[in-house]
């Protein structure tokens, strides 16, 4: 009787092993350069916003300032406090007290909503390349204010301000808030400048970093985050 011979299967697993390397490279090939092809494009869209912005406030160019970009918008030999930095792949636009509120109060001031023309105007000239929009209000530790009669705390004044430069948006400039997911928020006194810096806080913290006129000056601020679209979001929408 002949004996039947053994089967080798080591060539057949070694050609599997083979193609599911192959498969893997390609895999990690794909994953690499859709991040590079997302972070290329956020970062495009970024600089022809900025841009578009500088065009806007018609100044006469952008100062990096400690990591941060300071527009002149009124033109007086002084940065009046916009500036904008990346924060966890969003770009974050940073209005100062003195450019749209005075101290206590929700009332946008003039050269407040020149601002927010300008920025509207921006928006709307990028509203492709734009994924989504939010406003955040912030107080210092001593702020608040009035309306009316009504006494109202940092959290209230912070809420009517995000509300109010949401309002002047979507209102005035006809900014449609369904078209750049836009929404606002309050965060009162409890997020100062220097938060984004430290992995940990607490209440002492909040206190320590508004312990001078200029932190609460600082802390006293509008800031609008603008979400960009990646690679992947603008194929799919253009």
């Amino acid at each position: 009787m002949k004996q039947e011979k053994d089967y080798n299967f080591w060539p057949a697993f070694s050609d599997l092993m083979l193609v599911l390397v192959l498969i893997l490279v390609v895999v990690l090939f794909s994953a690499i350069t859709r991040i590079g092809n997302e972070s290329q494009l956020e970062q495009d869209n970024l600089r022809r916003f900025n841009t578009s912005l500088m065009a806007n406030l018609r100044c006469n160019g952008m100062k990096d300032l400690n990591k941060d970009l300071w527009i002149d918008l009124l033109k007086t030999g002084q940065p009046i406090g916009i500036s904008s930095r990346m924060v966890s792949g969003t770009q974050v636009y940073r209005f100062g007290s003195d450019l749209l509120f005075e101290t206590g109060s929700s009332a946008l001031l003039p050269q407040g909503k020149a601002a927010l023309t300008a920025f509207a105007s921006c928006m709307k000239s990028n509203q492709r390349f734009i994924e989504r929009v939010q406003i955040q209000g912030h107080t210092d530790t001593e702020e608040g204010g009035t309306a009316g009669t009504e006494q109202v705390d940092g959290l209230s004044l912070s809420a009517r301000r995000s509300m109010e430069v949401y309002g002047y948006l979507s209102q005035v400039e006809g900014i449609d808030p369904h078209a750049f997911l836009l929404s606002a928020d309050a965060y009162g006194s409890c997020v100062p400048v220097r938060r984004t810096e430290q992995s940990q806080w607490n209440r002492e913290l909040t206190f320590v970093h508004n312990r001078t006129e200029f932190m609460r000056d600082q802390n006293r601020r509008i800031e609008i985050q603008v979400k960009f679209k990646n690679f992947y979001q603008s194929s799919f929408t253009n």
